[in-house]
C-alpha cells in the first residue's frame, strides 16, 4: 500500500466518522427530504430524458418477461438478479439463511463471509431494484391499458417500499457505493421509460430524494483504490 492509498483509507475512515456523528446527532440529511419535483425537468417532462439502452429496440415479446394468472402480471423470477414483485418486500432478509440484518449504521454491520447472517451479494442483489426496468418494460410492450396501469403501481409500490425501509445510512444497502449508484440506474431509467403512466406526485418525490440522497452519498464514498477484500465496498 502506497502513501497515497493509506492517506486515502484515513480520509475515508474519517468521513465514515462524521457521517456516524452526524447521524447520532440528527443532523445526517444534508438536503430537504421534501421538494417540489416540478423543479426538476426529470420530473415534469412529457418526453424521455435518458439515452435508449441497448435493449430498448431488442426483440422482445411479452411472454418472455410474465406470466398470467387471473390478471396479476408476476416477473419471471430469475436467480442471477433476485427478482422482486410488489409482494415480496422484506428489504434485510437475507435470501439464503432468512435471517435478517440489523438496521444500524451501515459501517457497523460486519459483513465479510463468515458472518452469522448470510450472503451480503444476495440482499444486495434484490436492492439493486433492477427488476424495476424489467416491469417498465412490460408497461412499453402491452397495449392493454390495465396492464399498464397494474405496472406502473406496481412499479411504485416497491420504490417507495425501499425507501421507508431503508433510512439514511442505515442498514447493509448503504455498505457499497457501487451498489448505490447501479440503484440509482436502475429507477432512473425505470421511471423515464413509463413517466406518462400517471405516476403520483409522492413517488416523483421519492425519486428526487432518491437521486439527492444516491449522488450526495456516492460522490463522498467513491472508491478509488481496488479493495482485496471486497471489491464493491
Amino acid at each position: 500500500m502506497n502513501l497515497g492509498e493509506s492517506l486515502y483509507r484515513i480520509r475515508r475512515r474519517a468521513s465514515l466518522v462524521g457521517m456516524w456523528i452526524k447521524l447520532c446527532t440528527g443532523h445526517g440529511l444534508p438536503f430537504n427530504e421534501t421538494v417540489n419535483s416540478e423543479n426538476f425537468m426529470f420530473c415534469r417532462s412529457k418526453l424521455s430524458c435518458l439515452p435508449l439502452l441497448p435493449w430498448d429496440c431488442a426483440d422482445l415479446e411479452l411472454s418472455n418477461l410474465t406470466i398470467q394468472d387471473d390478471k396479476q402480471i408476476y416477473v419471471i423470477p430469475n436467480s442471477a438478479s433476485q427478482a422482486i414483485s410488489a409482494h415480496d418486500l422484506c428489504w434485510h432478509k437475507a435470501p439464503d439463511s432468512e435471517h435478517y440484518w440489523p438496521l444500524k449504521f451501515f459501517a457497523r454491520i460486519p459483513f465479510a463471509p463468515g458472518n452469522p447472517i448470510g450472503d451480503i451479494q444476495l440482499a444486495w442483489a434484490r436492492s439493486r431494484l433492477q427488476n424495476l426496468f424489467t416491469f417498465s418494460l412490460i408497461g412499453n410492450l402491452t397495449d392493454d391499458l390495465y396492464i399498464k396501469r397494474q405496472v406502473t403501481r406496481q412499479m411504485e409500490k416497491i420504490m417507495l417500499s425501499w425507501i421507508s425501509a431503508n433510512p439514511w445510512l442505515k442498514g447493509v444497502n448503504y455498505i457499497s457505493t457501487m451498489e448505490c449508484a447501479l440503484r440509482l440506474i436502475s429507477i432512473c431509467h425505470a421511471f423515464d421509460r413509463v413517466r406518462n403512466e400517471k405516476i403520483s406526485p409522492q413517488t416523483w418525490q421519492a425519486i428526487v430524494y432518491l437521486v439527492h440522497s444516491h449522488a450526495y452519498f456516492i460522490r463522498r464514498r467513491l472508491c478509488l483504490f481496488e479493495s482485496s477484500r471486497y471489491f464493491r465496498r
